[in-house]
């Protein structure tokens, strides 16, 4: 696999591999961060690996979340609707409870949200004590710590209920795009056409973990196998 060094070169590797996380992982090689040229990171003039994550996403048929361990990676619908059936297995979102199918079903209704419209939706707003405001000595009972926001939107997109649809940036006064980009969430269904997204629920979900850990066997023949299984299922 040749060196990832320009948008054309990683949008090749994404389809080529059909799930491809952003950073390292357990499995040797099998990452952007490692076939990425270091330079294509912060490059110190043009755009890099975080500049064309947005692109990517454009195009209209790949996935991108928080799918392996934790975190950010890629999958073309082909694939992901393999692992839309291994996540899922038929139970959710039936399973959802609380805040975290408070937060689902504000995604949901509203097509996408930024974070920040999550936040004021569902009461995530950081509520800090006025200043001067008197600490009051007397006991408070404990009360049952709730997961924030990233730590839900996290569960969600591991289960593949929500997406990254795309990042908004803020604009200077040029009109030139800077900063980080904020995400903007939304559920695959409406991404993508019903018939791709779930052409895969016609095999039983370790049909699909199987054949998503053959295919990617191939690009990966030096890696220790073994330790796809526990990456690709949830």
């Amino acid at each position: 696999m040749n060196k990832i060094t320009s948008y054309e070169s990683l949008l090749h590797a994404v389809r080529e591999f059909g799930l491809l996380p952003l950073f390292r992982n357990e499995v040797e090689g099998f990452s952007v961060e490692e076939m990425a040229d270091e330079r294509c990171w912060f490059p110190e003039e043009g755009e890099g690996v975080w500049e064309w994550k947005g692109p990517v996403i454009r195009e209209g048929d790949i996935a991108y979340g928080k799918f392996f361990g934790g975190k950010a990676g890629f999958v073309t619908l082909d694939w992901f609707s393999h692992l839309v059936n291994i996540r899922r297995r038929g139970k959710v979102p039936k399973s959802l409870a609380g805040k975290v199918l408070e937060v689902y079903e504000a995604i949901r209704s509203h097509e996408s949200l930024l974070t920040s419209d999550i936040r004021k939706l569902c009461g995530f707003q950081r509520s800090n004590r006025l200043k001067g405001q008197p600490v009051l000595d007397v006991p408070v009972p404990k009360q049952p710590k709730s997961p924030s926001l990233e730590t839900i939107l996290t569960r969600l997109e591991m289960q593949t209920l929500v997406v990254i649809a795309d990042f908004e940036y803020r604009i200077d006064r040029y009109g030139q795009p800077y900063g980080w980009g904020v995400a903007r969430y939304a559920t695959p269904e409406v991404l993508f056409k019903p018939a791709r997204l779930h052409a895969a629920t016609c095999f039983d979900p370790d049909v699909s973990l199987d054949r998503v850990c053959r295919h990617l066997s191939y690009y990966l023949p030096d890696a220790d196998l073994s330790l796809l299984p526990k990456l690709i299922d949830y």
